[in-house]
């Protein structure tokens, strides 16, 4: 929605398409996300069309926002929500870069035996993972295109969001992870159409492959709810 082409579009269009958007909101304060993006757009488009697409998106996460903070400082809320803890990190990087790339069988296999390792080892491999992040910010950021922009710029908001909502102090992602994920596999779709050395986008279409593979294979063979499919 986002990335909506608006050339062809009438009044009638705009309802319908503005009006998802609040439809949208609702559904969750993750999905809300798009409210900062569309701020963003219209500050470096200066369109006026992108300026009604900002508020009808912010007004979903205006209300979303205040029923998280209203029931957040409930005194019947779990005080420990905003505590980080190691283990929220690596559920974090499991749910969100490693998952959808992967799979949920073979990703949970190597984030099962995640809790195997010495912490300080532990503490190591989370060391290079966030070298090798900071490498591929710097790799993004230098394509200098708006797209790549507002994918990073969602992915972190959205990731902030999923720390902040994590009601255990040990535990981030779940289904909430499902828009961050989404959003993160997005980054290769457009590095590969931007990319212009061989080596890496042959690299970042077989990303691409994996993960739709391997989720493939798993829907099919290792999907405990097809059942639910049968008419």
């Amino acid at each position: 929605m986002f990335f909506q082409n608006f050339k062809d579009f009438n009044k009638k269009k705009y309802f319908i398409y503005r009006l998802s958007l609040i439809l949208n909101g609702f559904s969750s304060i993750y999905s809300s996300i798009l409210a900062p993006l569309f701020f963003c757009k219209y500050i470096v488009e200066k369109k006026k069309s992108y300026f009604y697409n900002f508020i009808s998106s912010v007004i979903p996460l205006i209300l979303n926002l205040y029923i998280f903070v209203y029931f957040s400082l409930k005194p019947s809320a779990i005080n420990d929500r905003f505590v980080i803890e190691l283990e929220k990190i690596t559920n974090l990087i499991y749910s969100v870069f490693i998952r959808p790339t992967l799979g949920g069988n073979l990703s949970n296999i190597i984030f099962k035996n995640f809790n195997l390792i010495d912490s300080r080892l532990l503490i190591l491999i989370l060391f290079f993972i966030t070298i090798f992040f900071i490498v591929s910010l710097v790799y993004c950021l230098r394509k200098k295109d708006q797209v790549i922009n507002f994918i990073l710029l969602a992915l972190f908001l959205n990731i902030v969001l999923i720390l902040l909502g994590a009601q255990y102090p040990n535990f981030a992602g779940g289904r909430y992870a499902v828009v961050s994920s989404v959003i993160f596999l997005t980054l290769y779709l457009r590095l590969l159409q931007i990319e212009n050395k061989t080596f890496l986008n042959h690299s970042f279409f077989a990303i691409i492959f994996i993960s739709l593979a391997i989720g493939l294979v798993e829907f099919k063979y290792f999907n405990q709810w097809m059942y639910l499919l049968k008419c």
